[in-house]
């Protein structure tokens, strides 16, 4: 997923539909990461009081 989204952003965009395609993308991108950071951080908590 990040090969294709890394491929697709270094694209130019040259009409607003592809600027928008990059935006949903970078959005999705930005989502995800925070879903990790939130799984990350209940994983150390649950191993932290252990």
């Amino acid at each position: 997923m990040l090969g294709e989204a890394d491929n697709r952003l270094s694209q130019r965009s040259r009409n607003l539909h592809r600027v928008k395609n990059k935006a949903r993308m970078l959005r999705a991108l930005y989502e995800r990461l925070d879903r990790l950071q939130e799984a990350v951080a209940v994983v150390e908590a649950a191993t932290a009081s252990l």
